[in-house]
């Protein structure tokens, strides 16, 4: 490794990229304390007006699905709302409800799952569509004053409708705010082998030999030799940046001050970090998650009553 004065030198006949990257570097920098959190902070833009309104929206479906007047119900639905306010996940709740009430208002069909089951506030604001006192799930499961990981809501929606789910979500809360989580892809034993035989330059029906049966091949020349040997020390290693399967962050600062992003072909911008490292960072996912069968459920209901006598 070099010093900066080092690399100065063996440039000096190329004064401009010196100046240029001293000033890419002077205006480049991440700083943010770990842990601490960088959700979005309110959905209204007032942590009061969030507040009142996750109440009024929980207190009227509470007074759809249950008896108001019982003591029980009402410890529960008091406690629940404490420990949302507690743990700051106010607005969580109210982007969930905000995502479901669009998804109602077109008709899109989905089921929340998840832990998220567990919460009667979920239940009155329609996000979950189980009733968690009649099966008797603890809420705690969910959210609880001691959890240090942060929950999150899994809410299914049909294969055709999710992209408009999210295009819902990044129009909302602008697309400076949001990312698709990424995932890191890990070379694995066929996988590395294949890709080192791409490197060697051998031919396709040799690299797949290999790949097939790699202890009839293993010392079979200096090559493949060298292809084990470096695949020995590369499995786990990441190979490419993926998709999670439905984790969509929205953050209170834009994501840029927190990661660089990849922009796949659907053009949603997706995080350079793992769920994991989002995690530790401070920001906790909303699992926006595609089940075909949702589609499969309402074409044939689509054709029973377009077909029945």
């Amino acid at each position: 490794m070099m010093c900066e004065k080092q690399v100065e030198q063996l440039y000096e006949q190329y004064p401009f990229i010196v100046a240029n990257t001293k000033k890419v570097l002077e205006e480049c920098h991440i700083q943010f304390e770990l842990g601490a959190d960088k959700n979005k902070k309110t959905f209204t833009g007032s942590e009061k007006d969030d507040w009142d309104m996750l109440i009024a929206n929980a207190w009227d479906g509470f007074m759809l699905r249950y008896n108001s007047g019982d003591p029980v119900t009402r410890e529960r639905f008091n406690r629940e709302l404490e420990i949302i306010r507690q743990k700051k996940f106010t607005s969580y709740y109210l982007i969930a409800h905000d995502i479901i009430q669009y998804a109602r208002h077109e008709h899109f069909d989905y089921v929340g799952r998840g832990s998220g089951a567990n919460s009667m506030i979920a239940f009155c604001l329609n996000i979950t569509n189980v009733d968690p006192l009649e099966l008797d799930l603890y809420f705690e499961r969910f959210l609880n004053p001691d959890r240090t990981s942060p929950p999150d809501f899994d809410i299914d929606f049909s294969w055709k409708d999710r992209d408009a789910i999210t295009h819902y979500i990044f129009n909302k809360h602008g697309k400076d705010h949001c990312s698709l989580l990424g995932t890191h892809t890990t070379y694995q034993s066929r996988s590395v082998i294949r890709e080192l035989g791409k490197v060697f330059g051998l031919p396709k029906s040799e690299i797949d030999e290999i790949v097939d049966y790699p202890n009839q091949h293993r010392d079979r020349d200096h090559i493949t030799q060298l292809i084990f040997r470096y695949a020995e020390r590369m499995i786990e290693m990441p190979a490419n940046i993926s998709i999670h399967a439905g984790g969509i962050l929205i953050t209170e600062l834009p994501i840029y001050a927190y990661t660089a992003t990849e922009l796949p072909p659907k053009g949603f911008p997706v995080s350079h970090f793992e769920m994991h490292n989002a995690e530790d960072i401070g920001i906790y996912k909303l699992d926006i998650l595609s089940q075909r069968g949702l589609g499969h459920l309402k074409e044939t209901v689509s054709l029973v009553e377009k077909n029945k006598t």
